[in-house]
C-alpha cells in the first residue's frame, strides 16, 4: 500500500475519527490498561506512533505524569487534531511531529515506544520490530496492538458467498509476530477479539470509510456498484444484522 494513500486517507478522516472511531477508542484504553505495571523511569521519554486524534495519548499522560511524550502520525491533520484534543495538558510535556513509523528520524532513544492499531498499515510490520526496538534505551519497552489474521473474517465470507472481490489485507498471524521478536530482549504476544454489531454489511463498510480504515490491499479492483447492491440485497433478505470480528494482537517487548 502506498504511504501517500494512507497519509491522505487518514488525513481526510481526521474530523470524523474522534467521534466515530469507537472500536479504536476502546482498544486504546485496553492497551493502556495492559501497560499499567510497566516500570519506567520517573521522567521517561515516550514515543507514540500513529497518535491519531489522541485516544491513547490521553492515557499515557495520566499513567506517567512526569514523563515527556512525542505524539507522531503520518497524517498532519491527525497530529493537529491530537494537539487540539489534548489542550492545556500537553503544555511542556508533549511534542508533536509528522513521522512515518517505518522511517523514524535518526537520533533520540526512548524508554517506551507505543502504538495502537497502526502496524497493520506498515509495508513490512514484522521487519519493523527490530527497527523500533533499536530505538529503545536499555530496559526500555515496546508495546502495541495490531490486527490479527482473523480480523473481518465475516466480510471475507460475505464476499465469497456473493462472489465479489474482497480487498481485505492479509495480516501476519500471531505465531509470526512471536517468531520475529529481536534477540536483544524478551517479547510476548497476547490475543483477544471484539465483536461489533452493524445493521448490515453496507453499514460496516461505510463505517470503515468514514474513519479512513477502508483502504484495500494493493492491486484490488473496486467492486461495481451494481454487484455490491446485489450482494447487499441478497444478504438483507436472510439477515437483519451483521457481526464483525476484530482479532487483536497485543505485543509487549522489554529490551535487555
Amino acid at each position: 500500500m502506498a504511504k501517500k494513500e494512507v497519509k491522505n486517507t487518514f488525513g481526510s478522516a481526521a474530523k470524523e475519527y474522534q467521534q466515530k472511531a469507537g472500536v479504536q477508542r476502546r482498544v486504546a484504553g485496553d492497551l493502556a490498561s495492559r501497560m499499567v505495571g510497566f516500570d519506567l523511569p520517573v521522567k521517561a521519554r515516550i514515543l507514540e506512533i500513529g497518535c491519531g486524534t489522541g485516544f491513547l495519548s490521553q492515557h499515557l499522560l495520566k499513567q506517567w505524569p512526569d514523563a515527556t511524550l512525542l505524539c507522531s502520525d503520518i497524517a498532519p491533520q491527525m497530529v493537529m487534531s491530537c494537539k487540539a484534543n489534548l489542550g492545556d495538558v500537553a503544555k511542556n510535556r508533549v511534542g508533536f511531529a509528522v513521522i512515518d513509523g517505518e522511517d523514524l528520524p535518526n537520533g533520540e532513544q526512548f524508554d517506551l515506544i507505543v502504538s495502537s492499531l497502526v502496524f497493520q498499515w506498515f509495508r513490512d510490520p514484522l521487519a519493523n520490530l527490530a527497527k523500533l526496538t533499536s530505538r529503545l534505551n536499555p530496559g526500555g519497552r515496546l508495546a502495541f496492538v495490531t490486527l490479527g489474521e482473523e480480523t473481518f473474517n465475516e466480510w471475507r465470507n460475505f464476499c465469497a458467498d456473493y462472489h465479489i472481490a474482497c480487498g481485505l489485507h492479509n495480516y501476519p498471524p500471531q505465531e509470526a509476530w512471536q517468531n520475529n521478536w529481536p534477540m536483544d530482549g524478551v517479547g510476548e504476544i497476547a490475543s483477544t477479539r471484539i465483536i461489533e454489531e452493524h445493521p448490515s454489511p453496507h453499514a460496516f463498510l461505510r463505517g470503515l470509510k468514514e474513519i479512513g480504515t477502508g483502504l484495500s490491499q494493493k492491486g484490488h479492483r473496486p467492486v461495481s456498484v451494481v454487484d455490491l447492491r446485489r450482494a447487499f440485497s441478497g444478504y438483507a433478505k436472510k439477515n437483519n444484522s451483521f457481526a464483525i470480528t476484530y482479532h487483536l494482537l497485543f505485543g509487549s517487548f522489554i529490551k535487555n
